[in-house]
């Protein structure tokens, strides 16, 4: 009989500052727990999502625990697939997460507002531990990490 693994994710709430005219933007991070070895997606929301041009931020996860297998985009204007950098994720547990509203329609700056709750992406993920580990998801902010 196969041992299901159970992990726990524990919900994240950051701020970063993106290249705003306005607040700090806020970032939530669902909270999960799936069952046996099942897929699970964390979804990313935001809070003061206003008047935002421009987002780069560093998502952290432990690979020993957890690996990431999808992206979901959700409604974030011009959000596509190719705003996120995979390249560390399997061996280091680190994705980069880079958007910028684009549109060249106006020679005026935006007033883009996104609504909040509304999801911008989720990111799912697979078991690779053992029952009853766990890891925290969300931005990190160490700068030995981004080298």
């Amino acid at each position: 009989m196969k041992r299901s693994i159970k992990l726990l994710f524990f919900l994240s709430l950051f701020s970063v500052r993106a290249l705003s005219q306005e607040a700090a933007v806020t970032f939530l991070f669902s909270s999960i727990a799936p069952c046996g070895n099942s897929t699970a997606c964390v979804d990313v929301t935001t809070d003061d999502f206003s008047n935002v041009l421009y987002v780069k931020m560093p998502i952290k996860w432990d690979p020993k625990i957890v690996k990431l297998v999808d992206i979901k985009l959700g409604t974030l204007r011009n959000i596509k697939l190719s705003d996120f950098d995979q390249s560390r994720a399997l061996t280091e547990g680190l994705l980069f997460f880079e958007w910028k509203y684009d549109d060249c329609s106006s020679p005026k700056l935006p007033t883009f507002n996104f609504p909040d709750g509304e999801k911008i992406f989720s990111l799912c993920f697979e078991p690779v531990s053992t029952y009853g580990s766990s890891t925290i998801i969300g931005i990190t902010t160490d700068p030995a990490i981004l080298k």
